[in-house]
């Protein structure tokens, strides 16, 4: 169904041992139609040890169709519910800023973990504070291929949109949270910060 829409591959970010198992079982049997680029859940920290152990996988047994070679973290939350991590207060609601949902040290420490093991990290951050959190501890990592991702990156303070070039972060938007963050994009950040 997907394939009459044009779409032939996925990112899936944040599966764990019981999708991984359904996605290799497909593979082999082949009746994985679609190129799924799979991230393991960097919340588990049993499956990231297995993994680890194991080594990132860039083609399932060499069936074309499942890649499993990168981690996915969450920095922060959403604007909407002002759960995504700002430098300043949000607008319409003064003295809160968000929330961390990983410290930076915990989020450094998944990041050498990942390195180490030759993993691509992908971590959700939307607000200016979770992007810099986020791009402080790649930089501290030292990605070496240059491949790490921020998913969304809604919010980001003029300083550091060029850390990604300087950095080779990938920023990686979803088109789709313009338009559903449209209604209080301005109301969360204010006339000046939305700009």
């Amino acid at each position: 169904a997907v394939h009459a829409q044009g779409i032939t591959a996925v990112h899936d970010a944040g599966v764990g041992a019981a999708e991984l198992e359904i996605y290799e079982r497909l593979a082999r049997q082949d009746r994985l139609q679609l190129r799924v680029h799979a991230m393991l859940d960097g919340s588990d920290a049993a499956l990231l040890a297995g993994w680890y152990a194991r080594g990132p996988v860039p083609d399932f047994e060499q069936r074309g169709v499942l890649a499993v070679r990168a981690i996915k973290l969450y920095a922060d939350g959403a604007l909407g519910s002002r759960g995504a991590l700002l430098l300043e207060d949000y607008a319409d609601e003064p003295a809160h800023r968000g929330l961390a949902l990983i410290t930076a040290e915990n989020l450094a420490a998944a990041c050498a973990g990942a390195r180490a093991a030759g993993f691509q990290v992908c971590t959700h951050a939307i607000g200016d504070g979770g992007n810099r959190m986020v791009l402080d501890a790649y930089a501290a990592a030292g990605d070496p291929e240059g491949r790490w991702r921020i998913e969304h990156v809604q919010v980001l303070h003029r300083d550091d949109v060029v850390r990604f070039a300087e950095l080779g972060v990938i920023p990686s938007m979803q088109t789709q949270h313009q338009t559903s963050d449209m209604p209080w994009a301005e109301a969360r950040l204010g006339p000046v910060r939305v700009q």
